[in-house]
């Protein structure tokens, strides 16, 4: 008589590795909502940031840290997202935009 127990987890592993490498990607890459929240509030908090180290004026200088801080973080973010952040930024309090739990520094870098 045959064992066929080291085939069936055999494939059990080679399936287990299936899910893992392709369809958890799949799923986490359609958290879209959450994503966004995410990439919103580390914008939001990087724009803070650049106006606190650069201060008023100094606006391409402040584009190029808050552009660069989210290439580092592996962000990819169109100006007018950055643009919107400002926006928030003006009529937003600070506090208001820590409320989702990502402390200043780990945003930031």
């Amino acid at each position: 008589m045959i064992d066929l127990t080291p085939v069936f987890q055999g494939l059990v592993g080679i399936l287990f590795t299936l899910i893992v490498v392709r369809l958890l990607p799949w799923i986490q890459s359609k958290t879209t909502e959450q994503q966004q929240r995410t990439l919103a509030l580390v914008v939001d908090t990087l724009v803070h940031a650049a106006e606190q180290i650069y201060g008023p004026g100094g606006g391409k200088e402040k584009l190029e840290y808050v552009c660069g801080k989210l290439r580092e973080k592996g962000f990819e973010v169109d100006i007018d997202a950055i643009e919107a952040a400002v926006m928030r930024m003006n009529d937003v309090p600070v506090s208001v935009v820590y409320q989702a739990g990502i402390p200043p520094d780990e945003a930031e870098g």
